[in-house]
């Protein structure tokens, strides 16, 4: 006699149905948790700009290209003339001058193509809202993916009702082949 083919499918965990939701919740939550610290520093960049805030020798540096060559920023080039501009940077943001004012000084006396950036700019500024574009279309990409899930898991329950019921112990089954063995012995 043949062993029953429910025997051999997998058992079902009574939490099986409500895994996927389960998973789809907590990513969700870290989802959101890491969705709101870009638009808290994007926040906090706007009502500080960076332009206003007092910025070291070395960033102001780094905003302004070496006129010697216009090639490197005058934070990596190595000439007499880029060590004398940072020199000067470095006093005059000592002595309290603002950052924009420099730059504009030294725009002023080189022209607009030592400025490595942009007046006004930083490339660093629109990082927060890449940030949160990106993690709002993985949060809608996981949301569409989770529902997918669960509505296929939904249509393999309907068409196999019987996969949702307890498997029989192996002991059953081992049972039923010891009396159907026995019945056959028997008959003969």
């Amino acid at each position: 006699m043949a062993v029953h083919d429910t025997a051999l499918a997998p058992r079902r965990s009574p939490a099986a149905p409500y895994a996927p939701g389960i998973l789809l919740g907590g990513l969700l939550l870290v989802q959101g948790a890491a969705f709101t610290a870009p638009l808290a520093a994007q926040a906090a960049s706007v009502s500080a700009p960076r332009v206003a805030q007092r910025a070291s020798a070395a960033e102001v540096a780094g905003r302004l290209l070496a006129p010697c060559c216009w090639i490197q920023t005058l934070d990596v080039h190595d000439s007499p003339l880029a060590t004398e501009l940072r020199a000067e940077i470095s006093r005059r943001l000592a002595q309290g001058e603002e950052s924009s004012a420099i730059e504009d000084d030294l725009a002023a006396r080189y022209t607009e193509r030592i400025r490595a950036v942009p007046r006004g700019q930083d490339p660093r500024d629109g990082i927060p809202a890449l940030i949160a574009v990106g993690m709002s279309i993985s949060l809608a990409t996981l949301f569409v993916l989770g529902w997918r899930w669960k509505r296929s898991l939904a249509r393999r329950a309907e068409a196999d009702p019987a996969a949702d019921g307890p498997a029989p112990a192996a002991s059953d089954v081992y049972d039923a082949q010891v009396d159907a063995e026995l019945a056959r012995l028997e008959e003969n």
